[in-house]
């Protein structure tokens, strides 16, 4: 994944980056988070994306296992006793792409 911006003020650091999401809960609802893995890591963000909450409205169909190509971002704050960023919380800003679990390509690694 591409880091596109870091921001860093009074020992608090915000990432973003694109990125590849697995989802595993989701709430239909702006203000609830939904349980997703990224790097193989479940989180729980929150979706602000706008448009995405129109394409859910007209019936766009979400399942387990989809993938959602996102911008992520995600806030860290400084640990003076451990002296690095900690994650505290996930964002989701943007949702470029959704692929549908049953549309991913398996590969055939025994294929001669």
């Amino acid at each position: 994944m591409s880091l596109k911006s870091e921001s860093i003020t009074a020992g608090e650091r915000i990432l973003t980056e694109a990125a590849s999401l697995n989802i595993v809960r989701l709430s239909f609802e702006e203000n609830l988070k939904w349980d997703l893995y990224y790097r193989g890591i479940k989180i729980s963000a929150r979706i602000i994306d706008p448009s995405f909450y129109l394409r859910i409205d007209n019936g766009e169909a979400f399942s387990k296992g989809d993938v959602l190509e996102v911008e992520l971002q995600i806030n860290q704050y400084f640990d003076d006793a451990v002296n690095t960023f900690i994650t505290k919380s996930y964002q989701v800003n943007t949702i470029n792409r959704h692929i549908l679990r049953n549309e991913q390509q398996k590969f055939d690694f025994d294929a001669d």
